[in-house]
């Protein structure tokens, strides 16, 4: 019951912390240092993401590959991010390449 408990709070922490800046209960603008700095963010979060996906880290301190098809989609898609293709194309092609290789279908590639 505690866990279930410890979810809804921050949850409503969570909800409440957005909902404030996009209600007009607060008028707050953030200045310019304020908005670079937050502009780094979406990409610090989905590294946060991604990386314990592609990559396993043991109790040894070793770093090792979790399966060859997220590393090759990983980089696939970072390098089609550095060429500033459309997001929704980046996803789709990322997508289609995991499964790809997943499901054996470039056997005849890899």
């Amino acid at each position: 019951m505690k866990i279930w408990l410890l979810i809804v709070v921050l949850s409503m922490i969570t909800f409440m912390t957005r909902y404030i800046f996009f209600s007009k209960i607060i008028t707050y603008r953030p200045g310019k240092k304020l908005k670079n700095f937050l502009s780094f963010s979406a990409q610090s979060i989905l590294t946060a993401l991604w990386v314990p996906i592609v990559f396993k880290y043991h109790s040894n301190g070793t770093i090792s590959y979790t399966d060859m098809s997220y590393l090759i989609s990983t980089i696939f898609v970072l390098i089609l991010g550095i060429y500033r293709v459309n997001m929704l194309l980046i996803v789709f092609l990322g997508l289609s390449l995991f499964l790809a290789i997943k499901f054996d279908l470039l056997s005849f590639v890899f």
